[in-house]
């Protein structure tokens, strides 16, 4: 279950940083194309699917994608832009919840990694619930199998 990750700490205001340059743009145009690329391949499952990356010249800085939205949804405006303490510096919304513990910590305990994506393969879930017959018919995922199995 999905739920916002909201930091009610003071805001950062985005005019003291340098939110603006080309980096920054080309950056976060490159990760809402990741984000449509895979949408088109399939390769999310509901909302609770994230990608991240490390804001361009801000090392404590990173843009993922806003709660509630699906992949195809995502545009280059619609990326936040939090720090490692779930504050928004920049956008609108918040972050869900996983994916603001989940990338914060990987960026900011693994400086290398410039890109972080998080993805729920099709039928991973419904694959993930077999631990002996039956399947467990546990959430939409694993009703796409509804009626097309064979357990014994």
């Amino acid at each position: 279950m999905a739920h916002m990750f909201a930091n009610t700490a003071s805001v950062i205001s985005s005019r003291t940083l340098r939110l603006d340059s080309q980096a920054v743009a080309d950056a976060r145009t490159q990760l809402a194309t990741c984000f449509r690329l895979a949408a088109l391949h399939g390769l999310e499952e509901g909302i609770c699917n994230h990608f991240s990356a490390v804001v361009p010249g801000c090392d404590d800085l990173f843009f993922v994608n806003p709660y509630g939205y699906a992949f195809g949804e995502i545009t280059a405006s619609r990326l936040l832009i939090c720090d490692y303490d779930g504050r928004v510096i920049d956008g609108d919304g918040q972050s869900e919840a996983t994916a603001f513990f989940i990338h914060a910590r990987v960026h900011q305990l693994m400086p290398r990694v410039e890109a972080a994506f998080h993805t729920h393969m099709p039928f991973a879930t419904a694959l993930c619930l077999l631990d002996g017959p039956p399947l467990l018919w546990l959430g939409q995922t694993a009703l796409k199998f509804y009626g097309r199995t064979a357990v014994r």
